[in-house]
């Protein structure tokens, strides 16, 4: 788990939990006031062409979905 104080216009609260490429973070909006769950790849990906690919995909598969039972996208990139 990386230790973290910002990810682009997030302030991170509180580490969450981890997955097999990412970790997760309850994250506060500053701008909304609004939390927020940011998903991290996890930094030994960070040089992984393939892994950044794959996390960036599935951020823009999120991205086109609007249903009660999946979580509401925001925003993806690289910050």
């Amino acid at each position: 788990m990386a230790s973290l104080e910002r990810v682009g216009p997030y302030k991170i609260e509180h580490y969450l939990t981890s997955g097999g490429m990412n970790d997760i973070y309850l994250a506060l909006e500053e701008k909304s006031k609004q939390l927020v769950v940011v998903k991290v790849l996890k930094s030994k990906y960070l040089d992984n062409f393939d892994m950044k690919r794959r996390f960036m995909h599935e951020a823009e598969i999120v991205a086109l979905t609007n249903h009660p039972g999946i979580v509401k996208y925001h925003s993806h990139g690289v910050w």
